[in-house]
């Protein structure tokens, strides 16, 4: 969460492999060896677009040599730039939570599936209005093989989306159901007035 933890993470991991060589990135959208050193102190700062950039390179790269061939400093500062508020980072957790990780080769990071904190972070990033977050609650509650299934929560993250209603009647939902949906977000839209898609 503060700047002296994310910088001792940089000396420890990135900092070593930079001076190896070791370091470089395959994305457009991640940093490249050459401007890592621009885009790490941006992302120090705070500036999202940097923090997404490095998140990215940390959680992306696995296979292709990226930073990400360090799992575990991968989640840590994934988890770090989420605690500091970045709404595509908690997405990303989220996603990682409740899918237990990246399928892939032997690089992947890999963790347990944990649906609680897969929520936690889904929630956090939709309460900043990150619409990939409303549609990964939607499966969250949408997923009946699981015991915290709630059709009518998944279908308040549809109308959320969009004010259609045909994933909510595809799902067998009656129209009181879809009532109560919409009474949700009603009172969901209350909570989070600068939120509203």
């Amino acid at each position: 969460m503060n700047a002296k933890r994310i910088i001792g993470l940089f000396l420890l991991v990135v900092f070593p492999l930079l001076q190896t060589g070791c370091v470089y990135f395959d994305k457009k959208s991640t940093p490249s060896i050459h401007n890592l050193n621009d885009v790490l102190p941006k992302a120090l700062a705070g500036d999202s677009q940097a923090q997404v950039a490095l998140a990215d390179a940390f959680n992306s790269n696995y296979s292709s040599g990226g930073l990400g061939k360090d799992p575990m400093a991968s989640l840590r500062y994934l988890l770090e730039i989420a605690e500091m508020g970045n709404p595509r980072a908690q997405y990303t957790l989220a996603d990682l939570y409740r899918n237990g990780g990246p399928q892939g080769g032997t690089d992947s990071l890999r963790i347990q599936p944990d649906r609680s904190k897969a929520r936690y972070w889904f929630e956090r990033a939709a309460e900043q209005g990150y619409r990939l977050a409303y549609s990964g609650l939607q499966q969250f509650y949408g997923d009946v093989n699981q015991p915290e299934a709630d059709l009518v929560e998944a279908c308040k993250w549809a109308l959320l989306q969009s004010p259609q209603t045909a994933y909510c009647t595809s799902r067998g939902l009656n129209p009181e159901q879809v009532g109560e949906a919409r009474a949700r977000v009603i009172a969901w839209q209350k909570a989070h007035p600068e939120r509203k898609p």
